[in-house]
């Protein structure tokens, strides 16, 4: 493997892992833009901000664990800067607020429905202009936990 040295070769990053069972989720963000837990009854939007740096970044760089829980039916937006960087034609970029309110507007919909609606109020938001940056969307919905 050839090693880079010219300090221009970095990549945001954002793994998780979800405990199905109890909602316990453990999280490395290594300088991705935060992901939105959207919590189901309407409490306040929590953000899983990078707990390192850019892989590639800083030599020799460490990466703490995050936790946060998820609650069944809460929403999980991974996303990358392209979204929330799409322009109108005014220059006005859409943020995440509007991602935010998606979820909020649509609380029973799927993760698959809410990803069609968030990309096309991306779309509506661009009226007809192109993505100026990378453009990636997950979107996670936790169901209820089945008893046995």
């Amino acid at each position: 493997m050839n090693e880079v040295r010219d300090g221009n070769r970095y990549a945001t990053l954002f793994v998780g892992s979800l405990n199905p069972a109890n909602g316990d989720m453990r999280y490395v963000n290594a300088g991705h833009n935060p992901p939105l837990l959207v919590p189901f009854d309407g409490g306040p939007v929590i953000r899983l901000e990078p707990t390192g740096p850019m892989v590639g970044l800083l030599p020799g760089a460490t990466f703490c664990e995050g936790h946060a829980t998820m609650n069944p039916g809460d929403v999980l937006i991974i996303f990358t800067d392209g979204v929330v960087e799409a322009e109108n034609i005014r220059g006005k970029e859409l943020g995440e607020a509007p991602l935010i309110e998606v979820v909020r507007e649509n609380p029973g919909n799927s993760a698959d429905e809410l990803f069609e609606k968030l990309m096309v109020r991306t779309l509506e938001h661009m009226d007809g202009g192109g993505f100026k940056d990378d453009v990636t969307l997950v979107v996670i919905r936790r169901l209820e936990t089945p008893t046995t």
